[in-house]
């Protein structure tokens, strides 16, 4: 059953929290010892270092913080449970259960045709791996990462990858924010941010899009209280109305924790996929008031007459109609933003989890540059990242294909010929799994399965493959559903236990340096690096220097050497640093005439079908990414996971009563489901990721191949 949501987001709840999970993970004393190291955070990308900022701010965590903190301070696995429980007891556990076992700290393995792992000895596993890996065919071979790795073990997968002869290396952002990336780059030549943390404290308006921050990036909500508190603004553009991005108490902040803070000056509520539409309207309105900054557009971006007359012949109406929307919101929210001096435009998946997610950010993009807010301090484009090292390893080569510049920088500096063939994406690996085609995938890290769509397919064209090799911290339910034929775990040491220093990439381009040293569950538990220095001399014994590869400060130096902007990392234990041409203080851009490409677009309509709804999937308070860490969501009140949150208006057009069990069905799949009224937009409907994936057919948006969560057509009747 259902509870009352509180009227506010973060407070004495979160003080509350930070005792639970102090209990978890061995005593709250214990868990802030590991939290003040300096480490960079293994949650969000906000870039915290202990409980430090990029501006040095201090004593700042968060329960993301905490939540992942604690999960790696775990007691292991003990190694009977393997022997008392095969795959199908596993399979009759949650998530949360499987994650809350505790540490991995031995090899498991599953052989072909058994139904059970086993643990083995290090020395056998490591045999097994390398022997795999050395029959495949490098165009039959699939390599995913984690944005928790490290900068130095992505680099060295990919290297191992490349020296091997495959480009089939992919990175976790392809089902998050790989829309941000390749709509920015496709316009300003560069796909991150454009703005610092410094930037944020001087903005005078965020406009927070699709995302929910106070949820899944919490330190970003202290930033959105010290905006209100200097007089700026924030407006939230967000089909379902959160809590949170309401009102906010910062529990490090006492004012704040007794009388939480506004945030929203202005909340709208379009349809799940409304917002290019919305967006549309906006630059029209801008337009039509005289506020483009037309000086700015003709002295630094391309294709302004196309783009300018495109605006002119469009209807408003039919754009405000499609996203859901009325004229007095277009009104608010333009004469907000035609105010400001200064806006940043920050966005996460409710942008990029779409058909048209790269248009949706390119069309963000076109109102920012209008209004002149791109190349100029304290303003700019801030997509929200939410994995900790997402961005970097992404930077540092973890991608299908390196730029052209890095091809010619690894021959002269590693002597490796990187392979000339298209490498997949990770949508197109998992249908060429489909289809038979991967004989051998190694997951560093994650949890891929439960990162796509589709659920029983993805479950499906994973076992097809005949190997499948996961080095992970714990358990999950890809270790369960989502491994092939043959499977292998390998733990690993977290992060902030590593021997020898890492590095990680913040949203805000920022490259911090985590010194290691948190004691591990055992002694004897090797890192990723070590492991993949072990598997590279058996595998290309001659290709690559693997005693220089094993020193993780010689890493670095091979890193400053190729990729660029990276020069800095050769010296970040003694000075951090922000990645070269990417932070837009002036109208520059890293195009091939230096100006932005203005996007001329067509929005599509937003408006469930008649009898229809649209089905979007979020994640909860009590979670990061798929990993769940409480069944409850204390912000939108469920106290479990198996609900579909729906309007007063919704359930009493259906005759269905707050509480209700019903059945939601898509082109793809079916589920049954708690009925909960939530303050959500009327044709609108919310389910939790990963638990709604089943019925979210396997279909991208064509420029990105990200998949579409956040807006699937369902209808919804009572379950029998």
């Amino acid at each position: 059953m259902a509870r009352k949501r509180p009227s506010h987001g973060g407070g004495w709840h979160a003080v509350r929290y930070t005792y639970k999970m102090g209990r978890q993970a061995g005593g709250t004393l214990r868990l802030f010892r590991a939290l003040r190291k300096s480490n960079t955070c293994k949650a969000c990308a906000f870039g915290m270092k202990g409980m430090r900022n990029e501006l040095g701010q201090g004593f700042q965590v968060c329960k993301k913080a905490m939540q992942a903190q604690s999960q790696d301070m775990l007691k292991p696995i003990p190694r009977d449970f393997f022997e008392k429980n095969d795959l199908d007891a596993m399979k009759q556990m949650s998530g949360r259960e499987l994650e809350l076992l505790g540490r991995l700290t031995f090899p498991i393995y599953k052989k072909p045709g058994t139904n059970r792992y086993t643990p083995i000895e290090w020395s056998d596993a490591l045999s097994i791996l390398s022997q795999k890996w050395k029959m495949t065919d490098p165009e039959r071979l699939f390599i995913y990462v984690s944005g928790r790795s490290s900068n130095e073990a992505a680099f060295l997968i990919q290297l191992l990858g490349r020296a091997f002869g495959t480009n089939h290396i992919n990175n976790c952002s392809y089902y998050c924010h790989q829309a941000s990336g390749v709509g920015l780059s496709s316009m300003l030549g560069s796909g991150t941010a454009t703005v610092t943390l410094e930037d944020v404290e001087k903005c005078d308006l965020v406009v927070v899009a699709g995302a929910n921050p106070s949820s899944n990036h919490p330190r970003f909500m202290t930033h959105l209280m010290n905006l209100r508190k200097r007089k700026g603004k924030v407006v939230i553009i967000n089909p379902f109305r959160e809590v949170g991005l309401e009102r906010f108490a910062i529990p490090s902040h006492v004012r704040s924790l007794l009388f939480p803070t506004e945030i929203a000056n202005l909340y709208l509520q379009p349809h799940c996929g409304g917002d290019m539409s919305f967006f549309k309207a906006v630059a029209i309105r801008i337009h039509e008031l005289g506020k483009t900054n037309i000086e700015f557009l003709r002295a630094y971006c391309n294709n302004v007459d196309e783009f300018l007359a495109d605006l002119e012949q469009e209807n408003v109406d039919m754009l405000l109609t499609q996203a859901g929307l009325e004229r007095e919101d277009l009104d608010a929210f333009v004469e907000i933003l035609v105010q400001a001096k200064s806006p940043i435009f920050a966005w996460a998946m409710g942008l990029t989890h779409h058909k048209h997610g790269v248009e949706t950010v390119q069309m963000v993009t076109n109102i920012a540059l209008m209004l002149g807010a791109v190349g100029k301090e304290g303003s700019g484009l801030l997509p929200l990242r939410g994995h900790s090292n997402v961005q970097g390893v992404g930077t540092v080569g973890v991608v299908p294909r390196l730029k052209p510049e890095v091809v010619d920088a690894f021959a002269e500096h590693l002597g490796i010929r990187v392979p000339s063939s298209e490498g997949y994406d990770t949508f197109s690996a998992m249908k060429a799994a489909e289809k038979g085609k991967i004989d051998f995938a190694l997951f560093l890290g994650g949890n891929l399965y439960g990162s796509n769509p589709a659920s029983k397919w993805a479950s499906v064209s994973i076992s097809k493959i005949p190997f499948t090799c996961q080095l992970s911290t714990t358990l999950n339910l890809g270790h369960i559903y989502g491994q092939g034929t043959e499977s292998l775990i390998l733990p690993v040491r977290a992060r902030d236990e590593e021997r020898q220093g890492t590095t990680q990439e913040s949203m805000f381009n920022f490259v911090r340096y985590s010194i290691g040293g948190q004691s591990p569950p055992v002694d004897d538990l090797p890192s990723e690096i070590e492991i993949l220095v072990n598997v590279g001399r058996r595998l290309v014994p001659d290709v690559l220097d693997w005693n220089a590869l094993s020193d993780h400060d010689r890493i670095r130096d091979f890193i400053s050497k190729t990729i660029p902007g990276m020069n800095g990392i050769s010296h970040v234990k003694e000075r951090e640093f922000t990645i070269e041409g990417r932070i837009k203080h002036t109208p520059q851009f890293n195009t091939e005439n230096a100006k932005a490409n203005l996007k001329v677009l067509t929005p599509p309509d937003a408006r469930p079908a008649t009898g229809k709804f649209n089905l979007t999937t979020f994640r909860s308070e009590g979670q990061f990414n798929t990993i769940v860490y409480d069944e409850e969501d204390v912000y939108r009140g469920s106290t479990h996971r198996n609900v579909v949150f729906i309007s007063k208006e919704d359930l009493d057009e259906l005759g269905i009563e707050d509480g209700d069990l019903v059945r939601i069905v898509s082109d793809f799949d079916s589920i049954v489901m708690e009925a909960f009224e939530a303050p959500i937009r009327k044709g609108n409907v919310a389910v939790f990721f990963p638990e709604g994936n089943k019925i979210i057919p396997p279909m991208t948006d064509p420029l990105s191949k990200t998949p579409s969560f956040k807006r699937a057509e369902v209808s919804i009747i009572p379950a029998e």
